[in-house]
């Protein structure tokens, strides 16, 4: 009998030490999720969110990085959302922002993921590198002007693009290396428009869908813009001339007629095929923000911009070309 009262009493006790531990789990379990205490949580909790959008493209597999030292000051990273133009400013204006503060840069890793299936020179570690560390991050910091220090970190919001901060980037030809495959695409589709020789001078020229319209505080292109630059051209290269017009939307105007002009559907399949074919091109004419100034900008070679636009893209072709 003493036995078995003792017995009991053990269960009673480790009965009641559960009870306890349930209770000061769940009053934890509370405390850590309360609303003021989200922005504590571990990087690999942000990361999560910052990759809560649905994207269309090709992804490859995700590769858990090696872990890194947690940063000793804040960090610059950016939401993922938006087709490659808009990745691609995310991803540059990361490395621009962390250029300008000294902050340490890092990206989600779903688009880290989705830019290395076209580029080979990402240098950006990502932010399952440091997934375990304590690092509060805002909700979202749109410019320089909203950051408060060196220990506190940014966010840049979808769809924001750090313009104005890019051209410091001196290093993004290389960042957004194109891997040899899409190169290789990219040369058999120039090579298939009918007018292509040895010679050939191709022409990129985007146009998003609202071409004709304008906003944005810029002014856009007409077709009386279009239809000068291509005179032009023609006067200078002859019959060498190709121009390559990518284009979101069926385009309806005598500006883009001639045995000359080929069209190509924007967002082309394989993944990335317009801005390859644009990077390719020896001669980049940009009147719109968008894939058109990638393609110029990684071609390196001459560029024709379009009037208010022109000051814009002007550093960047100050230090890339």
């Amino acid at each position: 009998m003493i036995v078995l009262g003792l017995n009991q009493n053990i269960i009673r006790l480790l009965l009641g030490l559960v009870l306890v531990s349930l209770l000061v789990h769940s009053f934890f379990f509370y405390l850590s999720n309360r609303p003021d205490r989200l922005k504590e949580k571990l990087v690999g909790y942000h990361e999560r969110a910052l990759c809560n959008f649905k994207q269309n493209g090709i992804m490859a597999e995700v590769k858990e990085p090696p872990p890194m030292k947690c940063p000793d000051t804040g960090i610059v990273t950016a939401f993922f959302a938006g087709a490659l133009n808009a990745q691609m400013c995310s991803y540059a204006s990361v490395l621009a922002m962390a250029q300008t503060t000294k902050l340490q840069p890092f990206v989600p890793i779903c688009m880290h993921t989705y830019l290395s299936e076209l580029f080979s020179g990402l240098t950006v570690p990502t932010l399952s590198a440091i997934k375990d560390c304590n690092i509060p991050l805002p909700d979202a910091v749109q410019d320089i002007a909203e950051w408060e220090g060196i220990k506190y970190s940014i966010v840049l919001r979808p769809f924001d693009c750090a313009f104005s901060e890019v051209p410091f980037v001196t290093n993004l030809t290389q960042e957004f290396t194109i891997r040899d495959r899409y190169v290789t695409e990219g040369n058999r589709k120039l090579l298939s428009f009918k007018a292509s020789n040895s010679d050939s001078v191709y022409v990129g020229i985007y146009l998003p869908s609202d071409w004709k319209e304008s906003g944005d505080g810029f002014t856009y292109p007409d077709e009386t813009f279009y239809d000068k630059v291509m005179t032009n051209i023609r006067k200078q290269e002859g019959d060498k001339a190709v121009f390559v017009v990518i284009s979101e939307n069926p385009v309806k105007t005598t500006t883009f007629e001639g045995k000359d002009v080929f069209f190509m559907p924007a967002r082309s399949i394989p993944f990335g095929l317009d801005l390859v074919v644009l990077s390719l091109c020896n001669i980049s004419v940009v009147g719109f923000e968008g894939i058109g100034v990638w393609g110029a900008l990684l071609s390196k070679k001459k560029v024709i911009a379009y009037g208010s636009y022109d000051d814009k893209f002007k550093p960047l072709k100050t230090r890339a070309f």
